[in-house]
């Protein structure tokens, strides 16, 4: 089942998880393979910020086991600045930056500003042009997209829908291509609550019930450390019948 699972957090550079996850005097060099040894996948949000040079992806290539992957977030000139339209040639770019990860990329999420309403023609277009060959994966953030014709087009393109646990926004647990994407902000604070073991394991039942053939779960409730506890107690719940 390890195969199967892929539980993480999103981003490991967090200088308030000394003594939470890393010991005190480890460097932040050594932080990557650190959580690498712990955790198997992790969800990068800094290559949404800025282009990420090659070299560095093939750093983080270097310094993770043959079996870790890493799920990187789209950069917000194509989803935010932009907001999908005419992005044909910054995806691509995006892509051939990222290539040196090779096998070790396991998905590519698009995460779509709150202020983009449904737009179905948009979408399909945006669709058309991602690489069919890698886990594309989108996050709605405006309610108007969180119906059945959208994750009826996810599915028709075979692009991952994101299941989002936050304060606002609908959660809904389903399946539009292969892999199960999930992603924890919180469920009555953004960013700041703990979900706790009793919370996960109505998400594990629910998870396993689903026919996805590979599961991809971030926790982004950095605060305090909390993603870190709740991505081991989901992992635990996943694989272990309870």
């Amino acid at each position: 089942m390890a195969d199967k699972y892929f539980i993480g957090t999103s981003g490991w550079q967090y200088d308030h998880w000394r003594n939470v996850l890393y010991p005190e005097k480890l460097g932040k060099k050594k932080w990557l393979s650190y959580y690498a040894e712990r955790f198997n996948t992790v969800e990068v949000n800094s290559t949404f910020y800025n282009p990420i040079k090659p070299k560095t992806f093939s750093r983080w290539y270097n310094e993770t086991p043959s079996n870790f992957k890493f799920t990187i977030k789209g950069y917000r000139v194509i989803t935010h600045f932009k907001k999908l339209h005419d992005v044909e040639d910054d995806i691509k770019a995006f892509y051939e930056r990222a290539a040196p990860l090779q096998h070790k990329l396991g998905c590519v999420l698009w995460q779509l500003p709150s202020n983009l309403h449904k737009n179905m023609e948009l979408l399909e277009e945006f669709c058309k042009n991602l690489d069919k060959r890698k886990n594309n994966v989108i996050e709605f953030r405006h309610v108007s997209w969180f119906t059945e014709d959208v994750q009826s087009l996810l599915q028709k393109y075979k692009i991952g829908y994101c299941i989002i646990s936050s304060p606002e926004l609908p959660e809904i647990i389903t399946v539009t291509s292969n892999i199960l994407y999930m992603r924890f902000h919180g469920i009555n604070n953004w960013y700041t609550e703990k979900y706790g073991k009793e919370k996960l394991k109505d998400y594990a039942s629910k998870i396993k019930k689903t026919d996805a053939k590979k599961v991809y779960c971030y926790f982004n409730n950095d605060e305090n450390g909390y993603a870190v506890h709740d991505a081991y107690n989901l992992r635990e719940l996943l694989t272990q019948d309870y």
